[in-house]
């Protein structure tokens, strides 16, 4: 309470004098708030705003707190000795990673033991319950400098997966998402046979080898393609799926789906939307060339239409792409070649609408530089901006193409600001 009344007093004047009286304004806002879950500014500022629809952003709070209303911080070893403490985090943080660098992080022997049992051992199935889903590096003095997260890699040329520890939980959960998968497909080999071959026939004519070059050959097509299908049916994150209730659930929802069909109806989709951009990207090719021999080509516009179309379905869309993303591409790669038709027939007005979107697309560049630095309700909060922007172009571009939202310039501006509140 104390803490919350010094931040709202000490807002500027033109956001205070709307939440006074202060005592009223902080009991009310901390009603609101779920306690220690998540960033506490951006937390505060975003219930201000749900509240009071007031606005404040992170410069807008005050920089310093009194000293007895600081986070105090300490840094204790495996045997719950402190051995760093101090105020400020991010100096602690750096104090303790020096001292790591300087002593090389380590594995326990115990735990280097369990990591060399792991160096050839094929799994065929799921059995991974004796292995922890993390292991500490120690650094000197015992004290955790990190960890190596457990992940599970596809060996399909040794018909099975290898449990891996990784430095990072992001390569853990890549390696997971596409192990799993082909666990998957191991358990229930007999219903993924005959998708397999239909893949393999799909993706092997004349008619396909520009679909894929885009994915690297046949082969590896087949493979994206299929995990992206088991993706598609699993309802669970690939971290969820180390835990062996949450994967027998998954195998057994599987094991009651007609596979084929619905795995053949993806396919479909997937070479639907592939064809669909290549001839997206042939119009934009036709309509650059005959502006070429005008003389009238706008180089900046062409840019930008080529800079959509890898956005719109970027080349490891199948990594990434939920079945919902998958249906969209549809709409906007029908926007963007009615848009380059458009264009090359009138690129004036084409840059006057590119001009409303521009600094949109600036922000989303700016906080993409800081992407590793979010949390989820911030990444949620792009996500959502982001997908307001690419309506937005449908709106202006070819408003003949009805929005799946309501949206429109005022509405994105107030998303921002909604993002920019605590992010």
């Amino acid at each position: 309470v104390e803490k919350t009344t010094f931040l709202i007093k000490w807002l500027p004047k033109r956001l205070r004098k709307n939440l006074i009286p202060v005592n009223d304004t902080v009991a009310l806002v901390l009603d609101s708030l779920d306690m220690y879950q998540g960033i506490f500014l951006q937390k505060l500022s975003a219930a201000i705003l749900n509240r009071h629809k007031i606005n404040i952003r992170r410069e807008d709070w005050p920089q310093s707190l009194p000293p007895h209303l600081i986070m105090h911080f300490q840094v204790v070893n495996s045997s719950g000795k402190v051995v760093m403490r101090g105020n400020d985090f991010s100096t602690l943080l750096k104090q303790f990673r020096s001292g790591a660098d300087h002593g090389s992080l380590m594995v326990s022997t115990r735990d280097q033991t369990l990591m060399d049992s792991l160096r050839d051992r094929i799994f065929n199935s799921w059995d991974f319950g004796a292995y922890p889903e993390r292991i500490p590096l120690l650094a000197t003095g015992d004290m955790i400098g990190g960890y190596l997260f457990c992940g599970i890699r596809s060996m399909p040329e040794k018909q099975g997966v290898m449990l891996h520890y990784y430095p990072s939980r992001e390569e853990a959960d890549c390696a997971t998402r596409a192990g799993m998968n082909y666990l998957v497909r191991l358990d229930l080999k007999p219903k993924f046979k005959q998708l397999a071959q239909h893949c393999k026939v799909t993706f092997s004519g004349p008619s396909s080898i520009w679909l894929t070059t885009f994915f690297r050959g046949p082969a590896q097509t087949c493979e994206s393609v299929l995990n992206f299908i088991i993706s598609s049916f699993l309802s669970v994150t690939p971290q969820d799926m180390l835990n062996q209730e949450t994967y027998k659930s998954q195998i057994d929802k599987i094991r009651k789906m007609d596979v084929f069909d619905a795995g053949r109806e993806i396919i479909d989709k997937v070479l639907f939307v592939l064809r669909q951009r290549k001839e997206t990207y042939d119009l934009i090719v036709k309509y650059e060339q005959l502006a070429k021999k005008s003389g009238g080509l706008d180089a900046t516009l062409y840019e930008d239409l080529y800079n959509q179309l890898a956005t719109i379905l970027p080349s490891d869309f199948l990594d990434h792409f939920s079945l919902s993303d998958l249906d969209s591409c549809g709409r906007y790669l029908k926007s963007l070649a009615i848009r380059s038709e458009r264009a090359y027939n009138n690129p004036g007005k084409d840059l006057e609408k590119r001009k409303k979107l521009n600094a949109h697309q600036q922000n989303i560049e700016r906080f993409m530089e800081k992407f590793d630095d979010l949390g989820p309700e911030c990444l949620e909060k792009i996500d959502n901006y982001k997908k307001m922007l690419a309506e937005l172009r449908i709106s202006l571009f070819s408003p003949e193409i009805k929005t799946t939202i309501s949206v429109s310039e005022k509405k994105l501006v107030q998303a921002w600001k909604d993002l920019t509140t605590g992010c």
